[in-house]
């Protein structure tokens, strides 16, 4: 699993690559972790699913953990661009009422950025 970081319109943009298995959930939880150490405050955060195929439950409660520390904080985060198989996970498990999830990477941006 790897994760493509960049700045748009003062936002956070984290790319995924790969699948969010038992193995890329470690790998995710290792960046949130040296993530969590950089001020937090306010901050916006979008998660691009664009180049992941799979999600587990162990990717899941990385998210769920991440949103929780980004919320604490006074941000927001936000999830985009799913393949219809990793959607199905999250209505599955019910996170698709937790997560605000877009279809396009711009559509998410401009929900984040809205005042």
């Amino acid at each position: 699993m790897e994760v493509e970081r960049m700045n748009r319109d003062e936002c956070d943009i984290l790319r995924l690559k790969g699948r969010l298995d038992l193995a890329g959930a470690e790998a995710i939880e290792g960046f949130f972790k040296e993530y969590r150490m950089e001020p937090m405050q306010g901050r916006r955060v979008i998660v691009n699913f664009a180049e992941v195929p799979y999600i587990s439950s162990s990717g899941l409660r990385v998210l769920v953990s991440a949103l929780n520390d980004v919320k604490e904080q006074g941000g927001e985060m936000v999830l985009c661009e799913m393949n219809v198989g990793v959607e199905e996970v999250f209505e599955f498990s019910g996170l698709n009422d937790v997560f605000k999830i877009y279809r396009e990477e711009d559509d998410a941006l401009q929900a984040v950025s809205a005042p």
